[in-house]
């Protein structure tokens, strides 16, 4: 008989559509994916005849097909002055790699002009003010909104759990973080997200903020109420800036959580390439409302961004926005139905729990993205870097591995047979360490260290002034009581364990040392030197 299941999301009351699970693959994971144009407009996003277009996808299409005699960059003119390996890996592709070059009479064979119409048809599918198209990642979206908001020594509120690109930004305009602890509940097992009242309370002690940051969903895919911090953000007349990163799909679906464009927010990173259809290190940014001038953005993008812009990047952009724009729902109506299956079928693993919306409702755990697997390990006694390791033997690559927790991305790019790859990679695991505990053989990893807390920052100077300022390198016994003048950051996710301008506390070291030896892969400003070992400090006077 078919098993059934239904997953009520803990926003507004939305239901995610139930789904058939039964021995059959086919079955349990369903393929259907309807053709059509995505019924977008019930987000409130923008749905034109004009969104069928490819303006820069075509244009740099229509030069390559013209056969115009290159006397311009890329010096492999169109794949020929490649290395043999690499023209056989790139084929037909590396012929699109032209550089700021287009064929359409229109825009006057204007690459700068066909970039202007492909991010107008972003602009008008998101209903914003202007959309950039980012070929150097999120990171560069986040530091241009930065640098257009806040000037040196202006103060911004922000989460501590900020990706590094946010600290990079702090230290490119000189702004100073007043940073909000990151909500985690032990029962949940995952850090959360900052509420209102910790951004209210903030703005009490610190009348003088410029901005407001949030990040929405975080790496685990928990979202946050961005409404009400966007209108409080709004009633002390500054702007609030987002990091969604991992939501650019958020406002495809009614089953997924509220896009922060779509409640408010005035600057809005989105990594497309991260869950749609885009090619990595293509990103989009928004920006909408009075509080942020376009232009100056514009011109900070100039300073962040290459002057050489991939054009295979953009025009996976473009391509993207189309896809979205007429197909959308669909695919995303599939891909939560794969995600809802394999939550399913991981959940009837014996020592496997998949995180799901029955530990929301606490304070900083408002809502989630179904499509982020997460999977506690902790009852097959091992931990979350023990079994990436392990399932990648098995040959599964998951996103993110922490102390008790696997995460696994569901996209528009899974099928069926993926979904029964993912979950017969974890029967495999858990029937293979059911053998070995058989056997009496030991289980590497049964102390599992349960905290994904951060320490509690103590900011010294800016991020800027300790980046800037003289440094020296210090083994860990050494570092105590001195300011950093890098990060440490556990990769994925990112999020700096230390920063530039904080203080060195024991409990900083312990948790380097925590992250260590459970198996984190640890990265720093300074890829020389082992960050087990000590770290960067401002220099003594």
């Amino acid at each position: 008989m078919i098993e059934k299941m239904a997953i009520i999301m803990n926003h507004e009351s939305r239901t995610v559509p139930t789904v058939p699970t039964a021995d059959a693959a086919a079955d349990r994971f369903p393929s259907e994916c309807r053709p059509g144009l995505s019924r977008i407009a019930d987000r409130g996003l923008d749905r034109v005849e004009d969104q069928e277009r490819l303006p820069l996808l075509n244009a740099n299409r229509a030069y390559q097909e013209a056969g115009i005699a290159r006397f311009h960059t890329p010096g492999h003119k169109g794949g020929r002055g490649l290395a043999e390996p690499l023209a056989q890996l790139l084929g037909s592709a590396a012929s699109y790699d032209i550089c700021d070059e287009v064929e359409d009479p229109a825009l006057g064979n204007d690459w700068d002009a066909a970039v202007a119409e492909a991010e107008a048809l972003a602009a008008r599918l998101y209903r914003v003010d202007r959309s950039f198209f980012l070929v150097n990642g999120t990171t560069s979206g986040i530091q241009a909104l930065m640098l257009a908001a806040l000037r040196p020594g202006n103060e911004i509120i922000m989460p501590r759990d900020a990706h590094w690109s946010a600290v990079s930004g702090l230290i490119m305009t000189g702004a100073i973080p007043v940073y909000l602890p990151t909500p985690f509940d032990s029962d949940a097992g995952v850090p959360g997200v900052p509420d209102c009242s910790a951004y209210e309370a903030a703005l009490a002690a610190h009348p003088r903020a410029r901005a407001l940051f949030m990040i929405n969903p975080n790496y685990y895919g928990i979202a946050g109420k961005v409404a009400e911090v966007a209108e409080l953000a709004h009633r002390h007349g500054i702007p609030l800036l987002v990091d969604e990163a991992h939501g650019a799909h958020f406002p495809f679906h009614p089953d997924l959580p509220l896009s922060a464009l779509e409640v408010g927010a005035d600057g809005v990173a989105h990594s497309v390439h991260k869950l749609l259809g885009a090619l990595t290190q293509a990103s989009l940014l928004h920006v909408r409302g009075p509080r942020l001038d376009p232009e100056k953005v514009a011109g900070a993008l100039r300073l962040v961004t290459s002057t050489s812009p991939n054009p295979l990047l953009c025009i996976s952009l473009d391509a993207a926005r189309w896809q979205m724009a007429r197909q959308g729902e669909e695919l995303l109506e599939r891909t939560l139905s794969l995600a809802m299956a394999v939550r399913q079928e991981l959940s009837l693993i014996p020592g496997l729990k998949v995180w799901g919306v029955e530990r929301l409702g606490r304070p900083g755990y408002y809502d989630l993205d179904p499509t982020k697997v997460i999977v506690d390990v902790s009852g097959l006694g091992i931990t979350g870097y023990t079994a990436e390791r392990m399932l990648r033997k098995l040959g599964v690559q998951i996103e993110l591995s922490d102390f008790t927790h696997v995460l696994a991305l569901i996209t528009i790019g899974d099928t069926p047979a993926t979904a029964e790859r993912l979950v017969g990679a974890f029967r495999r695991l858990a029937a293979d360490l059911a053998v070995e505990r058989g056997r009496g053989e030991a289980v590497a990893g049964a102390s599992l260290l349960a905290s994904l807390r951060l320490p509690e920052p103590q900011v010294a100077v800016s991020p800027r002034d300790a980046f800037f300022a003289p440094s020296e390198w210090v083994e860990w016994d050494r570092a105590v009581g001195r300011v950093a003048a890098e990060w440490i950051a556990p990769y994925p996710p990112g999020i700096p364990l230390v920063s530039p301008g904080e203080v060195v506390t024991p409990a900083v070291i312990e948790a380097v040392h925590q992250f260590s030896d459970a198996g984190a892969h640890l990265r720093t400003f300074s890829p020389g030197r082992d960050p087990r070992q000590g770290l960067l400090v401002m220099a003594s006077a």
